[in-house]
């Protein structure tokens, strides 16, 4: 087993952050032992999916599906030091950036 630390990013999210409803992305970090860097991403994909709160939120209509993307992995000697195993969502407007000039 090894330690893990991924970056990973949602993208396409429907939600409604400041009263109105947008496309939003996000990322979060995790920490996770796992055999093989693809177990780890798969343990966090899981762990994305699978958050109630964040499905609760989620407002995309099944033709436009949320996406889950792995931004960055790395691997590390151990976990000393790391309080959170899971950190907090980073929220971001998902404009394109042509959209900004709307």
């Amino acid at each position: 087993m090894a330690f893990y630390q991924l970056s990973m990013n949602g993208q396409n999210f429907l939600v409604e952050l400041n009263d109105k409803p947008a496309k939003h992305g996000f990322i979060q970090y995790f920490y996770i032992e796992a055999a093989s860097p693809a177990d780890a991403e798969m343990v966090a994909v899981d762990k994305i999916r699978n958050n109630t709160e964040l499905k609760s939120i989620t407002q995309n209509p099944t033709n436009d599906p949320p996406v889950i993307v792995l931004d960055e992995i790395d691997e590390l000697k151990n976990f000393d030091g790391i309080d959170e195993l899971e950190t907090g969502k980073i929220w971001y407007s998902d404009k394109k950036w042509w959209q900004f000039w709307k």
